[in-house]
């Protein structure tokens, strides 16, 4: 008698945790569904959702200054970080007549162009890449204050 009831719970737990777990992937397939669509306000004011895999900069405007929405273009500067993050800093060789840096396991120069970014200074502690007009620095020695 004792074996049945336990066996009774058993399979109600087992069966309670099948049902959340398909509500659970129900709500998270109706999120996605409701998420790629623009919804209509009760003022008839359009409002965009972004879909949690596209995370673009809150503080970009979506309208240009003519005031028409801009097309999805990257700016400069979204484009240097995903290049930046294609990068990795191996270790810097300095030497005050040619320094050179050790990037994806290859060795560059100032002036050398790797992932479309220009090395544009090389110091013992950082180095810096241009890309348009904008320079990015990425420093190998974490400064901890005591």
């Amino acid at each position: 008698m004792k074996k049945q009831i336990k066996s009774k719970v058993i399979l109600l737990v087992i069966l309670i945790i099948i049902i959340n777990s398909m509500a659970l992937g129900l709500n998270a397939l109706l999120t996605d569904a409701f998420a790629q669509q623009p919804i209509v306000s009760d003022e008839s004011t359009e409002v965009f959702v972004y879909t949690r895999n596209e995370r673009p900069d809150p503080f970009v405007s979506l309208i240009n200054k003519s005031g028409d929405f801009k097309d999805n273009v990257p700016s400069a500067r979204e484009e240097m970080m995903d290049l930046v993050q294609l990068i990795k800093v191996d270790g810097i060789l300095w030497d005050s007549q040619m320094p050179l840096v050790m990037i994806n396991k290859e060795i560059h120069k100032i002036g050398d162009i790797v992932n479309r970014l220009t090395v544009k200074e090389i110091t013992a502690e950082s180095v810096t890449f241009a890309y348009s007009d904008l320079t990015y620095t990425i420093t190998i020695i974490e400064k901890k204050y005591f």
